[in-house]
């Protein structure tokens, strides 16, 4: 069964903040350039930025990001992108916090803030999300994926089961936290409504 109370600690559990980056990155260059190939990726400090382009076969177009800075625990990344083709996921560029490798109830809080923003020309079909992988053990295989929908750009997520009008039957609705309404899709996706 799955309780309010879960849904709420799993969104506390956003992955990105739990480690500082070491003070070591102070004396190396912050890599700032431009990447755009599929597969890849690049340290800064605790954090590795991926241009997952795992979709992209199913489409044309591009994705490129580069990092922008670096200061404690507080990264900033930029992603431009152009597909075309057909619906589904073509990239899903992101930040990721390395080495947490931590049993869920050893970690007491993380602490995040995100800022971000979105412009377009035409249709956007986008998310901008929280990505938390779980395994069995620390340090073990994904075998969990819960994602937390901070925005929506006319993208639905992935659910076990649809109304009629092809849009996610929800497990949970109306869901009201940290002054936003959300519904959790039967497959881990919690997309905010509003």
């Amino acid at each position: 069964m799955f309780s309010f109370a879960k849904l709420a600690a799993i969104i506390l559990l956003a992955p990105f903040a739990l480690a500082a980056p070491s003070a070591e990155l102070g004396t190396r260059a912050l890599d700032t350039s431009t990447h755009c190939a599929q597969g890849d990726h690049f340290v800064a400090g605790e954090y590795t930025l991926y241009l997952n382009q795992w979709g992209s076969a199913h489409g044309s177009g591009s994705s490129c990001a580069a990092l922008t800075s670096l200061s404690g625990t507080t990264i900033a990344w930029k992603n431009t992108w152009n597909w075309s083709a057909g619906g589904g996921i073509k990239s899903y560029t992101n930040i990721n916090l390395n080495g947490v490798s931590k049993q869920l109830s050893a970690v007491s809080s993380i602490p995040s803030t995100w800022h971000w923003s979105q412009s377009n020309s035409g249709s956007v079909v986008a998310n901008v999300a929280y990505d938390l992988f779980t395994a069995v053990k620390p340090g073990g295989a994904d075998a969990n994926e819960i994602m937390i929908w901070l925005a929506n750009f006319q993208a639905g997520p992935i659910s076990a089961a649809y109304n009629a009008d092809g849009s996610p039957k929800p497990r949970a609705s109306n869901i009201s936290l940290a002054g936003h309404t959300w519904f959790v899709a039967p497959c881990s996706a919690f997309p905010t409504v509003n």
